[in-house]
């Protein structure tokens, strides 16, 4: 029966090989056969198969970077490939054109057209309507109408002054409210107006109309209070 093997780092395995091998031909030089695995070695034959996973070990790191600049190098190549492919392409639908029967044979696709129906044609365009609804999608037009509001910050308006009052009409009575917590209001009584004074007025002199319009105008006048 086999027994089961662990996976172990290359490396380490290597420096355990170099280890036996040194045991080998230190301590077991001078035995004759040693039975291992099923197989008879010699200790010159064992150190022979232990140096062969030594090797395997190496070859396994040599091809592993030879893997990885393989890699790198493919890819590099694979990008100015395709570069010269996509114009090559484009370089025979130059030539031939993008429908000719020319291009299979460097293994390009034809372009196939899709020849729609007038119902299919009919429906694509409501289908299409119905979308730009769905998403709300807006023509240039529609979108310059439109535009967005800002909210004043500053402060609050006063309210606004109560209305005067309308006058009552001729066939129309005035209803005053009083409220039953204030006194009543009592009517403003009309301030008292001085007396005026009689002014007194010079003596006219006698003597004829004119003379005496004449002393009249050099009267002083007398101011009113």
């Amino acid at each position: 029966m086999a027994t089961p093997t662990t996976k172990t780092n290359r490396t380490v395995t290597s420096g355990k090989d170099q280890l036996l091998m040194a045991g080998i031909q230190k301590d077991l030089s001078s035995t004759k056969s040693i039975p291992l695995g099923g197989m008879t070695y010699t200790p010159a034959t064992l150190t022979t198969f232990i140096q062969s996973r030594i090797d395997a070990a190496n070859e396994v790191v040599t091809a592993k970077a030879a893997w990885q600049s393989a890699g790198k190098a493919y890819e590099a190549l694979n990008a100015r490939a395709n570069v010269v492919v996509h114009d090559l392409k484009q370089f025979v639908i130059g030539v031939f054109g993008a429908d000719s029967h020319k291009l299979p044979d460097f293994g390009f696709t034809l372009r196939k057209k899709v020849v729609l129906t007038p119902e299919q044609k009919v429906l694509a365009v409501k289908k299409r309507a119905a979308t730009r609804v769905a998403r709300g999608t807006k023509g240039p037009k529609a979108r310059l109408a439109i535009h967005g509001t800002v909210t004043p910050t500053g402060p609050a308006t006063p309210a606004a002054q109560a209305a005067p009052a309308a006058s009552p009409g001729p066939n129309q009575g005035t209803l005053a409210v009083t409220s039953s917590a204030q006194a009543p209001v009592q009517a403003a009584q009309p301030a008292a107006t001085p007396a005026v004074q009689p002014i007194a007025q010079p003596p006219v002199p006698q003597g004829p109309p004119a003379a005496a319009a004449v002393a009249l105008a050099q009267a002083p006048a007398v101011p009113v209070r």
